[in-house]
């Protein structure tokens, strides 16, 4: 029986449960020495005067941690441990100083033309800025002694931490204790509390902070102009890009002994402060943000939301935002046991996707560095349809749903783009913003001046067919019919319709798609990419069975679809010949596609193994001799035999691994997550978790300086797809769910989540045992390890491992 005092609070279980863990009860194993630790801890929050949601979590595997200050790594911190909510996102720069760091707050969906005349996310207003005074005097980590510096991040709840104890030239201590967070419960709020402790002394404090509109991007470019500063009723910023629009109004709650200081593009607050020996400070601000796209009136919206943070609110404030946190955790949390680092790296990059997510706004899709940097200016490429929505669909499928309602509300964009190639359908662009135009730059600036032309936006048209296989395969995992009706279908009949068009009758009989650019970006403007062909092989098909659905299942709808636009009743047949006589690449002999035409015949070099390797392929060996060769940037073939991996037959996908597994040189963080999937399904789990680290490593190990520009979305959501495909072995079959498990030898247990139409699944993976629990209603076909599918309806199922095979017991 649980006495009053305890409703609402952690149970943690430290020592053995013969009967199971009871619900709600976080397991920490370590018996009477963890439980000691626990305690110790628990003291210390109550000594330090500050409530225990105001510290991380003990557990090491759901936090990220950065000790002390290095100058030499600090940018690849402050993407690693930045805070984002979906709409506002904030790097983790130091608060009392600019000197070196690169801080940076964005608006998602707020773009301006930088330098180079291509849009950029935009740099809006500085909000974090802090300065603390201790008897008159900054308090610096370049002054004095620092006796503790650290920054975590926690992933739980969102929230990052940032401890700092000081010792000044005088000799005076004091703590500092910053906490921020992007609430994940109203998306248009952020908050920065600060509790100030003296340890040694009497005297005064004056905390400074404020909201600082001259910023500008990394380009160079200075986009923000000031439209309004105000001190009353609240202080306020209100600034718009050059030529007006957008406008981004920050707004922030002031107390009566608050002096102001504005200027034309900043508003200062001092708040002056008398401190008793060990008594703490506390100071909190709540900064609301609205931008012209969300409203007519931004300055206004952020006025009439901000509010002084009584006691009362704040606590409801923290308590909507931690509790939002904790229900996408519930229905995604991976949970591995024997394996800490991989552990954390699963729940790093759950955390950055969940965080660059915002399911109510399916204007905005997720850029390649999410909201932690300026990396390729915020833009939007192929992996979030091939990388992220996957990890949406099977653990939030609202998510995956407003990512691809941006690629339905951008086919205009994606229309015309189509029509000035000379196309028919919709080609979406291979870069892109807010707009759904094309922005891929024509040129770049290589490492020693030269100028090298960029071909990825004219030639790199796999992305039109990767938009429609993630609208089929959200359809397949979710069965929601109502997105088909409204976007889905429209989607696949227009990439179709490119597709029909794009591929054209050669004087061998076949059909043929030339000068493109595969996703491996080394051979450049080649004919009849697997890749590429393979895909818009199933498009075409797939759009003639979504338009059979359309017209029998939905025939109102259809009909008003059909009229929209202009169709034509021959056209699948027209879809299906053209599917028909697509070149692939393959060899029936060997079972072997060939990348492009051509490819076999070019000179083969060997490359060291993966952890000798110093630098890209291309950099080393030059960018002629790499595209003279079968050196490959990235998964290509490999990546074609993971989206498709029913297409091709157990031969086939073996001999492919292996013989392009040699010839990859992983210098795109795309890849490696991908053949490490491959490898697990093809029971090389050894390897596999080779490549897991490797792919772990990119955001998270000691030379992940490209971390500067921000964390790598796909590579984080590739661990998933190793993870989820890979080890637990759960895939989409033409027919329900395939299920072929393997667990890397290191780890103890696996425990995963998996959202299938009506169902929530659970899998808890052991060495020779499988636990399969299902939530929801309805029945539905798996295959386990190859067999023929059992149905399943909710409830409980075990399957054990004999002679090397997974066989499925009586229900539990």
């Amino acid at each position: 029986t649980m006495v009053p005092e305890a409703t609402g609070a952690t149970f943690v279980s430290v020592g053995v449960e013969p009967e199971g863990l009871p619900g709600g009860v976080i397991y920490l194993p370590g018996g009477p020495t963890r439980f000691l630790a626990l305690m110790t801890d628990q003291a210390s929050r109550q000594s330090a005067g500050l409530p225990s949601i105001y510290l991380p979590t003990l557990d090491a595997t759901w936090t990220v941690t950065a000790l002390g200050f290095d100058p030499l790594v600090e940018h690849e911190v402050e993407a690693r441990l930045a805070i984002a909510n979906g709409y506002l996102g904030c790097r983790s720069a130091l608060a009392e100083s600019d000197n070196g760091a690169r801080p940076a707050s964005f608006v998602a969906g707020i773009f301006a033309a930088g330098v180079s005349g291509l849009p950029e996310l935009v740099v809006c207003q500085d909000w974090r800025k802090l300065s603390l005074l201790v008897a008159g005097e900054p308090m610096s980590l370049m002054d004095g002694d620092v006796l503790l510096h650290q920054r975590t991040l926690d992933l739980r709840r969102g929230v990052l931490h940032r401890v700092w104890r000081h010792r000044s030239a005088a000799g005076r201590i004091t703590r500092l204790h910053e906490v921020r967070w992007a609430s994940l419960a109203d998306r248009h709020c952020l908050i920065q509390r600060l509790f100030v402790r003296p340890e040694n002394y009497v005297g005064s404090l004056v905390i400074v902070t404020g909201l600082d509109g001259q910023v500008r991007n990394l380009s160079g470019s200075d986009h923000l102009r000031s439209v309004a500063v105000g001190a009353q009723p609240a202080t306020s910023l209100t600034m718009s890009a050059l030529g007006g629009s957008p406008v981004i109004a920050f707004a922030t709650a002031r107390g009566p002994e608050v002096t102001i200081e504005t200027g034309p593009e900043f508003v200062c607050e001092r708040i002056p402060a008398e401190v008793a020996l060990g008594c703490g400070y506390e100071h909190q601000r709540q900064v609301v943000v609205y931008a012209s796209r969300d409203t007519p009136g931004p300055e206004s919206a952020a006025l009439a939301s901000v509010t002084m943070p009584t006691a009362a609110c704040a606590l409801e404030a923290e308590q909507a935002h931690v509790g939002a946190w904790a229900s996408l955790w519930r229905e995604a949390d991976i949970r591995i046991e024997g394996d800490p680092t991989a552990q954390q790296a699963i729940r790093f990059a759950l955390y950055h996707l969940f965080a660059a997510a915002n399911p109510e706004d399916e204007r905005l899709s997720i850029g390649a560095r999410a909201l932690s940097g300026e990396g390729y200016l915020g833009h939007v490429f192929w992996d979030t349809e091939i990388y992220v929505v996957p990890v949406f669909q099977h653990t939030h499928p609202a998510m995956a749903r407003a990512l691809l309602m941006y690629r339905y509300h951008t086919l205009p964009a994606a229309r015309e783009r189509a029509r000035s190639m000379g196309y028919r359908g919709a080609l979406h662009a291979w870069e892109s913003a807010d707009t759904g135009a094309d922005i891929t730059p024509s040129q770049v600036i290589g490492p020693l001046g030269n100028v090298i032309p960029i071909l990825t936006g004219l030639m790199e048209h796999h992305i039109a067919a990767d938009v429609a296989f993630a609208v089929w395969q959200y359809w397949t995992a979710t069965g929601e019919d109502a997105f088909m009706q409204q976007a889905g279908t429209e989607i696949m009949v227009e990439v179709a319709r490119f597709w029909a068009s794009r591929a054209l009758p050669g004087d061998d009989g076949q059909s043929h798609i030339r000068h493109v650019i595969g996703p491996d970006e080394y051979h450049v403007d080649v004919d009849d990419n697997a890749y590429t062909n393979v895909m818009a092989q199933w498009v075409l098909r797939r759009a003639a069975e979504v338009v059979r659905t359309a017209a029998q299942a939905w025939p109102a709808t259809w009909l008003a679809i059909a009229a929209q636009l202009g169709w034509q009743a021959d056209e699948p047949d027209q879809w299906l010949a053209a599917a028909n006589t697509l070149v692939t690449g393959l060899d029936p002999a060997t079972g072997l596609l060939e990348q492009f035409a051509g490819y076999f015949q070019l000179t083969p070099i060997e490359l060291p193994p993966l952890d000798q390797r110093i630098g890209p392929a291309d950099m080393l060996l030059g960018p002629d001799v790499v595209a003279g060769s079968q050196v490959i940037k990235q998964a290509d073939v490999v990546m074609l035999l993971h989206v498709l991996w029913d297409h091709f037959a157990a031969d086939a996908r073996a001999a492919n691994f292996a013989f392009y597994e040699p010839r990859t040189a992983h210098d795109s963080t795309l890849s490696p997550g991908i053949y490490g999937a491959l490898a697990a399904r093809l029971g090389d789990v050894d390897k596999a978790k080779r490549y897991f680290d490797l792919t772990a490593d990119i955001d998270l190990g000691s030379e992940a300086h490209s971390t500067a520009d921000g964390v790598h979305v796909a590579a984080l959501a590739s661990l998933w797809h190793l993870i989820v495909f890979g080890f637990a072995g759960w895939r989409l079959s033409q027919n329900g769910l395939a299920l072929d498990p393997r667990l890397p030898p290191a780890w103890a247990e696996l425990e995963v989540p998996f959202r299938y139409r009506t169902w929530q699944t659970r899998l808890r993976l052991r060495a020779a045992e499988l636990d399969v629990t299902i939530e929801g209603t309805g029945t539905f076909g798996v295959h386990l390890d190859g067999s023929p599918a059992r149905t399943l309806a909710p409830g409980s199922y075990r399957a054990v491992k004999r002679d090397d095979r997974w066989q499925w017991l009586e229900a539990a």
